[in-house]
């Protein structure tokens, strides 16, 4: 039996994603489907974080610590960071770039930056040992790995060093060792190199992938779940 507080609840449900409510469903073809999807969703990532980045100007995005980037701040980097992955190592619309990396800022602008671009990131389970890293990046054919440097020695002693692996916080001694070492860049050093803006960006439409998730593995190895940038955008806004 409906308490008062369910009858509510659809109420205010119904009132929002009704017509003309702020998150009004309809039913569109989906890969020959038809589905409810929210009418008012931008069509991509690229379009979401941009369109939600505009007005925010220096008000704080990301706070880590100290650290602090504002919505402007954060937006100009990600766009820094989409070029400099075009520049450097030539990702395009559809090639899968894998992120290994704990919750750094860094992980958050890669991010960004990459959907920006049209590539498919791939974020791996940071708690994930080299071979179980290993695994994801060949399976999911990633072209570049984005990672700290735990991850990239996890990386490094599984795999080798058969794909590129671009270093965040990696300033020190050490660092500099690792990194001629097995012949990775640093993540400071590629984005002080590449171009404010990428040289293009390619057209993103909502069926377009946008990542692959892994599951966790438990009766074999672990698959890769593709999701697109309208499912992407519908899980944020349900």
């Amino acid at each position: 039996m409906l308490t008062e507080a369910d009858t509510l609840y659809d109420r205010i449900c119904a009132s929002l994603a009704g017509p003309g409510g702020r998150l009004e469903v309809t039913e569109v073809p989906v890969r020959g489907q038809s589905l409810p999807v929210f009418k008012a969703a931008p069509p991509n990532l690229r379009d979401y974080f941009f369109g939600l980045g505009a007005g925010h100007g220096d008000l704080p995005f990301i706070v880590y610590g100290d650290e602090r980037l504002s919505f402007t701040e954060t937006l100009a980097l990600a766009r820094r960071y989409g070029a400099a992955v075009q520049s450097r190592y030539h990702i395009a619309k559809g090639d899968r770039v894998a992120l290994a990396m704990r919750n750094y800022p860094e992980w958050c602008l890669a991010f960004m930056g990459l959907v920006t671009i049209g590539a498919i990131v791939v974020p791996l389970n940071a708690w994930w040992t080299g071979e179980e890293l290993a695994f994801a990046i060949q399976d999911s054919g990633a072209r570049l790995v984005v990672a700290d440097g735990p991850r990239a020695e996890r990386v490094a002693g599984a795999m080798g060093a058969s794909v590129p692996v671009v270093v965040a916080r990696s300033r020190d001694a050490v660092a500099d060792h690792q990194l001629a070492t097995h012949g990775w860049d640093r993540l400071e050093d590629v984005l002080d190199a590449a171009p404010a803006e990428p040289f293009t960006l390619p057209p993103l439409y909502p069926e377009d992938d946008a990542t692959i998730l892994y599951t966790s593995g438990s009766t074999g190895n672990p698959k890769g779940v593709v999701s697109t940038h309208r499912a992407v955008i519908a899980a944020l806004f349900g």
